[in-house]
């Protein structure tokens, strides 16, 4: 399937067994910043796995502004966006280097 012209893939693999924890969202369009998160905890084999500060300072490092805090202002105002796909993936690349993004 597409989804804005470009492929959609689905993932079929749970990698809970592998040792990836799972993290909840903080605000209502950080969904982006929460799989960032685990992924980036999950390859750094953290053993401190802190999701609330590694999800908000994904959120912080693409705004360029403090987006952590109290969630009453965090999750508004600029930090609070949704973003797009191709926003995402920039934040991806970012985030996670060095996996031959394009």
């Amino acid at each position: 399937t597409t989804y804005d012209g470009k492929m959609e893939y689905a993932c079929v693999t749970d990698y809970r067994d592998k040792g990836m924890e799972h993290c909840s969202q903080i605000c209502s369009e950080w969904c982006w910043a929460t799989c960032i998160s685990m992924i980036e905890l999950y390859q750094q084999f953290n053993s401190s796995w802190d999701c609330p500060f590694t999800e908000c300072s994904v959120v912080t490092g693409y705004h360029n502004q403090n987006c952590c805090g109290n969630t009453t202002t965090e999750c508004t105002g600029t930090c609070g966006l949704p973003l797009n796909w191709d926003q995402v993936y920039d934040a991806v690349k970012e985030q996670l280097p060095g996996y031959g993004w394009k």
